[in-house]
């Protein structure tokens, strides 16, 4: 049993770590999107 156990919790944090990846690139690319967007109405302003 506590072999299964191990493994569930490997591949939880497995896939946890996997999410936090996935959000924090999701995240970075919508922060360069929007650094671009205030520079372009910096130009405009």
């Amino acid at each position: 049993k506590t072999g299964c156990d191990t493994q569930l919790l490997n591949s939880s944090v497995r896939y946890t770590s996997f999410f936090l990846s996935f959000l924090t690139n999701l995240y970075a690319d919508e922060l360069k999107k929007l650094n671009g967007y205030l520079n372009f109405y910096d130009v405009i302003l």
